[in-house]
């Protein structure tokens, strides 16, 4: 396997599509889309693009598998593009929480936060009785319970 794929592959796990495309771009003037290297190529390329956020290129590369020799590569682009050329939706703004960012000065929320903190801390402390070594029962509790059932056969009868 070529070094440059193995190296766009580990930087495409890391999620830095950036450095993917720059090796993958090398490799596409190198390996046309007719070669079996050049469509795996491709195919890494549109999952780079997509990424990244640049749909177009991800669409015209896609099209661009939809015509190759290959099955597999052809039915997995004719799969893509519809995804990648539907209309993005708006999302609701309560769909999402937006998380504030942090500065080094204090404000008030981070002074309540610390506040709620020192109360829970309060809060959390139990009283927890000590707890030694277990006991066997005596002989005076079993036969009190051998009376007790004794007692309720007789009543029960």
């Amino acid at each position: 396997m070529i070094p440059d794929i193995i190296k766009a592959e580990e930087s495409l796990d890391r999620g830095d599509y950036e450095q993917c495309i720059n090796y993958l771009e090398k490799l596409t003037e190198v390996y046309p889309p007719s070669e079996k290297e050049g469509l795996k190529i491709r195919i890494i390329l549109v999952t780079a693009y997509i990424g990244k956020g640049e749909n177009t290129k991800a669409i015209s590369t896609c099209k661009l598998l939809t015509k190759c020799k290959d099955k597999g590569i052809r039915e997995k682009a004719k799969q893509l593009l519809p995804i990648l050329e539907a209309p993005s939706l708006i999302r609701p703004s309560n769909w999402s929480i937006e998380i504030p960012t942090l500065s080094e000065e204090p404000n008030k929320s981070t002074k309540l936060l610390h506040t709620i903190k020192k109360k829970q801390t309060k809060k959390e402390k139990t009283y927890h009785p000590p707890t030694g070594i277990t006991k066997d029962l005596d002989i005076g509790f079993s036969i009190l319970v051998l009376i007790v059932i004794a007692s309720l056969m007789i009543l029960l009868d």
